[in-house]
């Protein structure tokens, strides 16, 4: 049996990879589409129903099955977020097309993918930086969404 299982589906990049594996690959057996809101979920799914998409109501956020690329253009992030201190001249991936880019990566067996230069870049400095400076740099405060 195969099945594609996506985390975060009801919005942003989980719900945009969730459509365009659908359209790649549409022969795989179920879908499964995770997130905090079910009635999301359900209206996701009811959206294709030629498809079996399981429906999976779970927070995950307490756990590290997790693909962050950085400031995405998403209903969440802007949800209860200022877009300031540090974050904010962070430039904004594009959903589809980092989508579209991680799946090609991952088809020919690359298990990550940064994408832009300034992330690129931003993942080098991370890795050559002690972190207790990169911290400085990094402050999302007043950018992160409020419970």
């Amino acid at each position: 049996m195969q099945i594609a299982i996506f985390t975060g589906a009801s919005s942003g990049l989980g719900k945009m990879f969730f459509e365009k594996i659908l359209e790649r690959y549409p022969q795989l057996d179920e879908y499964w589409v995770i997130a905090r809101s079910e009635n999301k979920l359900k209206e996701l799914a009811g959206q294709h129903p030629q498809q079996k998409v399981r429906v999976v109501p779970m927070d995950l956020s307490g756990t590290r099955m997790l693909l962050s690329p950085s400031k995405m253009d998403t209903a969440m992030f802007h949800q209860n977020s200022t877009d300031s201190g540090n974050m904010s001249i962070q430039p904004y991936l594009n959903l589809d097309k980092v989508t579209v880019k991680a799946m090609q990566k991952a088809e020919r067996g690359c298990a990550a993918y940064t994408p832009m230069a300034f992330y690129k870049v931003y993942r080098i400095l991370a890795k050559i930086v002690p972190s207790a400076i990169m911290v400085k740099f990094t402050s999302v405060e007043g950018s992160i969404p409020k419970e």
